[in-house]
């Protein structure tokens, strides 16, 4: 049973990661990028970081790795301050 879970929980991060995190021009919903600026939502996120991984090793990494993407696009990319969003980023990028 706990077996099938990993496998559920790394079937559907793996989807998100593949379809949200790893393409710049796919923007991420108004709510997330609201909420970055709240630095108790960060924390939460990591702390769900920490979670994942005292459930499962597997699941940790993954769930790290989204939200690294998540950070950096976010963060970095100046989303969450309302500079641009990440079709101009990803042309940007393109164009250097």
């Amino acid at each position: 049973m706990q077996n099938n879970l990993v496998a559920l929980a790394l079937a559907i991060l793996f989807y998100y990661a593949l379809m949200n995190s790893t393409v710049l021009d796919k923007e991420y919903h108004r709510q997330l990028v609201h909420l970055y600026t709240y630095p108790l939502f960060r924390f939460a996120l990591l702390g769900l970081l920490l979670w994942a991984f005292s459930w499962s090793n597997t699941i940790g990494v993954f769930l790290g790795l989204i939200l690294v993407f998540y950070y950096a696009d976010v963060g970095f990319f100046g989303l969450a301050e309302g500079k641009g969003n990440q079709s101009e980023a990803a042309s940007a990028l393109a164009q250097a």
